[in-house]
């Protein structure tokens, strides 16, 4: 059985990781003059070139229209089923409107699963799915295994502001105090599907160090991870916490990868995600 899977934009999986794995995407849209299809009409380096001209753009789930032409598409390509890894229901509705067109255009081919994460931990739940399946497992198998896999992905992030997470509503509104520290750089924890503070702290720097100690106390020293780190148009940051953290964990695979223009646009410049999840298979 050719089972395809496809990471909705929010996932942040660079062009060549999708290719190595044979990974579908699915695009959000994001409106800046017009609009756009996240990571396709309009690139990560575009939109952090432009980033400082404009205001925060309105984002939306794919249209049914959207979804049955990436299910016609696959699925006519000689796929038997499609599994979608979308961004958590939580922060957006692509999840549940992902579920509707399913049901509507192709009820016993796709299944669309809830990564209850976005960015690195997303991509990283993508990435394991396609791997799974191309072992041969049982479909079946495989959706119950990665619900399971779940909880277990941890992500830690940073920032420079928290203003654009609480204005998009991607974060609690009863944090909003954490947007107005002045050069306090706050931090964030993705739990149970949302973003949650952690800390905050006065500098990028220190926030970098922070983070790579919140993954090593959240790890198991005795585990492998696969690692996602995702960034604002922060690339070198993103290459010394790898390499970090490559020399304190045991690190199957690792990827950096930017953060497309829908996540972006609601952690500015400047900001960290890192993401891992155990190297771990069904029994």
């Amino acid at each position: 059985m050719r089972i395809k899977v496809v990471v909705d934009s929010c996932g942040d999986l660079p062009d060549e990781v999708m290719e190595q794995f044979g990974i579908g995407l699915i695009p959000l849209n994001i409106e800046i003059g017009k609009m756009l299809r996240d990571r396709i009409d309009i690139t990560p380096q575009e939109y952090y070139a432009n980033i400082d001209k404009l205001d925060l753009p309105n984002t939306s789930a794919p249209n049914f229209a959207q979804w049955e032409e990436m299910f016609d598409e696959h699925l006519k390509d000689g796929y038997d089923k499609i599994v979608v890894v979308t961004l958590s229901s939580k922060f957006s509705n692509t999840y549940q409107q992902g579920a509707v067109a399913a049901k509507k255009f192709y009820p016993k081919d796709v299944h669309i699963f809830d990564s209850l994460n976005a960015s690195g931990g997303e991509g990283l739940l993508g990435i394991r799915f396609a791997e799974l399946l191309k072992q041969n497992y049982e479909l079946t198998d495989v959706l119950s295994f990665m619900e399971n896999m779940r909880p277990e992905v941890i992500q830690i992030g940073y920032m420079d502001s928290l203003k654009m997470l609480v204005k998009s509503g991607r974060i609690s509104r009863a944090s909003e105090f954490f947007a107005s520290l002045g050069r306090m750089k706050p931090m964030i924890i993705t739990q149970d599907g949302e973003n949650i503070p952690l800390c905050r702290v006065i500098s990028l720097k220190n926030a970098k160090k922070r983070a790579v100690e919140e993954v090593l106390q959240k790890t198991n020293p005795k585990d492998t991870y696969s690692m996602l780190i995702t960034h604002a148009d922060s690339i070198r940051d993103a290459i010394e916490i790898e390499e970090i953290l490559k020399s304190k964990m045991k690190i199957s695979q690792s990827y950096i990868g930017y953060m497309g223009p829908v996540v972006g646009s609601r952690v500015g410049p400047g900001g960290v995600l890192i993401a891992a999840i155990p190297d771990k298979k069904p029994e």
